[in-house]
């Protein structure tokens, strides 16, 4: 039997079940005289329900909503996917329901500014995803740019999220990190510019680290941007 939390969720609907609500949907004003409420329950189809419109994070969704005819692997005019959309929540038990389904073919997909389900994880702090994501045989993006040529350890460090930082400069197959963005800003820039000092620490040891020295746009090093907000940790580091 379907759960009645989610015939609310999937399909709009609600209950019909005590005075508050029967007064509420103005029924009581329809009564006939003799005071019976008569309600009409109409069968209507609805339209198959979307895995882009998840509101909680509760795993069981999406079996649930695969039986109903949703598909996981959808995309909207964005080019957004369902874990392009439970990134943006931070959805991580439905985010790992989603990559554990066999069915699931949308692990390279990048949206309309190339930004992939990587990217997103790592921009809101989802380290566990990250290494999951990129431990799927299908994921060929790793060392992907999104968008103003950010990569995912460009997302991580810009968000001060240390945990990604690290979790991504573990990865064997991380080439990126010497990128510079359409800024010029490498992911040096953005985490000594925060101050993630350990995070500068595991860049700068990387065996594939040569940007040390890389400016942005506007002539800055890392150690400008360090010095420029007052990360003396950092500035020793980089010295």
């Amino acid at each position: 039997r379907t759960p009645a939390r989610y015939l609310r969720l999937v399909l709009g609907g609600r209950d019909l079940c005590d005075e508050s609500t029967v007064e509420e949907e103005g029924l009581l004003a329809q009564a006939s005289e003799d005071g019976v409420v008569r309600v009409y329950l109409l069968r209507m189809p609805p339209e198959a329900p979307s895995f882009l419109a998840i509101a909680e994070d509760d795993p069981q969704l999406v079996p649930f909503l695969v039986e109903c005819g949703a598909d996981p692997n959808e995309t909207d005019e964005l080019g957004w996917t369902a874990l392009h959309w439970a990134a943006h929540h931070r959805h991580v038990a439905v985010s790992e329901a989603i990559l554990a389904r066999p069915d699931y073919a949308m692990a390279d997909a990048q949206d309309i500014g190339k930004k992939t389900a990587l990217h997103a994880f790592a921009e809101h702090g989802l380290a566990s995803l990250c290494q999951v994501l990129a431990a799927r045989p299908d994921f060929t993006k790793l060392n992907a740019r999104g968008p103003n040529g950010n990569t995912a350890l460009h997302w991580a460090a810009r968000n001060g999220h240390a945990e990604v930082c690290e979790a991504i400069l573990r990865l064997d197959g991380f080439t990126a990190i010497n990128e510079q963005n359409l800024y010029g800003w490498t992911a040096l820039h953005y985490a000594a510019a925060i101050g993630l000092d350990k995070v500068c620490g595991q860049i700068l040891a990387h065996p594939r680290f040569q940007a040390a020295a890389e400016v942005t746009n506007n002539g800055e090093t890392a150690l400008h941007w360090a010095a420029l907000n007052g990360r003396l940790d950092v500035c020793r580091l980089l010295l």
